[in-house]
């Protein structure tokens, strides 16, 4: 039999090894972090966002095709808005693709636009002629107003070097009759932003840029 005495010191020097082990173990126990937890995949529709956000403006100038668009008013009577609502959406919308870089040039003809293509290395020239349809009177047509059925526009888009047309077209104004001019309380901003956009898709189904669709 062990001594009562040897028995005694034996339990006395295990006690506080005892009690180090189980402070360490606590201390562990309570500094366990959890395990990491990996993010969920990317489902393939969050992929093509976040690639079509960085087609958008992120290609270098390098890389971008050179185009200038220039308008021409076919009645020397008709307002300047229009076309410069027109050209300007249509210019919005293929900046937003990141396939083109865009200049706005000064009113030209069709043989302007033409040889404007032609004595140029790079630059497409994007020629935009706007119309309205049976007789037009500034004298007799109400002030303010426009009867979007008679007003299109006519789109030529010429290639460097050639002067040739890659593309051609006409789009008429999408909107009700007698939409208000600038100045008398409407919204006949969005008919023409909307011509411009039409052209635009058009313009980048040619090229198959991105965001291209079928008009």
């Amino acid at each position: 039999m062990i001594p009562e005495i040897l028995l005694r010191r034996t339990t006395a020097l295990s006690l506080p090894l005892i009690c180090s082990l189980m402070i360490v173990a606590f201390a562990s126990q309570s500094g366990r972090r959890l395990p990491n937890q990996n993010p969920p995949p990317k489902t393939s529709d969050s992929k093509n966002k976040e690639e079509e956000k960085q087609d958008e403006g992120s290609r270098p100038d390098r890389l971008r095709t050179p185009l200038a668009i220039v308008n021409y008013l076919s009645n020397a009577t008709m307002s300047s808005f229009p076309a410069e609502a027109v050209s300007e959406a249509c210019a919005q919308r293929l900046k937003k693709s990141g396939a083109f870089t865009i200049s706005m040039g000064r009113e030209a003809n069709r043989k302007q636009a033409s040889d404007m293509a032609k004595n140029s290395p790079d630059t497409f020239v994007l020629w935009l002629n706007h119309e309205i349809e049976g007789p037009y009177d500034p004298r007799t047509t109400i002030p303010g107003r426009v009867d979007n059925r008679n007003y299109f526009i006519n789109y030529v888009l010429y290639a460097p070097v050639t002067g040739k047309s890659r593309t051609d077209g006409r789009i008429y104004l999408r909107g009700g009759v007698g939409v208000p001019l600038p100045g008398s309380g409407g919204t006949l901003r969005t008919v023409y932003d909307r011509a411009g956009y039409d052209i635009a898709d058009r313009i980048l189904n040619i090229f198959n840029a991105p965001g291209s669709r079928r008009p």
